[in-house]
């Protein structure tokens, strides 16, 4: 007998059925069914995520707000914008501190440029001094040799290649300056197929930097710039 029914699917979060498994019908197992009626499949979607508490990293240093986000189990994305507030800042987060969010949420950071310097008035001409009488010269005293200056480490640039392992989606690739805690440049990102980038470093001596992908700490490194 065809009874033409109208099925509906319904995915709802179950802790004990496994993901893709029916864990109900409506009407119920057994109940009679008329032409047509429409039935409801309640499909499971496996265990709810974890929730969290988003903390705060607002007015945080991006390398310690990205420490803080990491250890909470969430994502983040960044945006640089125009803000009165030093560099690298976190001037915004999307999620308030104390809300509950599940693990693994990205959370958008706006993070600030720095302080932009004001353009300055053009100065005003003065008019020309009146010129003086030549000062009768003074027998010059001989110099004093001034003590000699230790010459300091040169900056330099150098390349550093960052390789990731394969990767099926497009991901993030920031360089962070440890002694600092300054971003290195923009955020680079690789496409899937893509497993190294090369960053352009400037500085003297030796640095240690950390690499961040998608947000998470991945590796450290030491660039010797002598």
């Amino acid at each position: 007998m065809d009874l033409d029914l109208n099925i509906r699917r319904e995915t709802v979060y179950d802790d004990i059925v496994e993901e893709n498994r029916i864990i109900r019908t409506e009407p119920n197992e057994g109940a009679p069914l008329a032409k047509g009626q429409t039935v409801v499949l309640y499909v499971s979607r496996g265990s709810e995520a974890p929730q969290v508490e988003m903390p705060q990293v607002e007015g945080e240093t991006l390398t310690r707000a990205i420490a803080i986000l990491t250890k909470a189990k969430l994502e983040y994305k960044k945006t640089y914008v125009n803000s009165d507030k030093p560099k690298d800042t976190v001037v915004s987060q999307s999620v308030k501190a104390g809300e509950k969010v599940a693990e693994g949420t990205v959370i958008d950071l706006e993070i600030s440029r720095g302080p932009q310097e004001e353009e300055k008035p053009p100065e005003e001409e003065k008019p020309p001094e009146e010129e003086k009488p030549p000062e009768e010269e003074k027998p010059e005293d001989k110099p004093s040799t001034p003590p000699e200056e230790q010459p300091a480490d040169p900056i330099t640039t150098k390349i550093y290649t960052v390789s990731v392992e394969d990767h099926a989606d497009p991901v993030s690739v920031d360089v962070i300056c440890a002694p600092t805690g300054e971003v290195c440049g923009e955020t680079q990102w690789l496409e899937p197929g893509e497993n190294a980038i090369n960053i352009a470093l400037t500085g003297s001596g030796e640095v240690t930097y950390n690499v961040y992908v998608n947000g998470s700490f991945y590796t450290t490194f030491t660039m010797n710039f002598n």
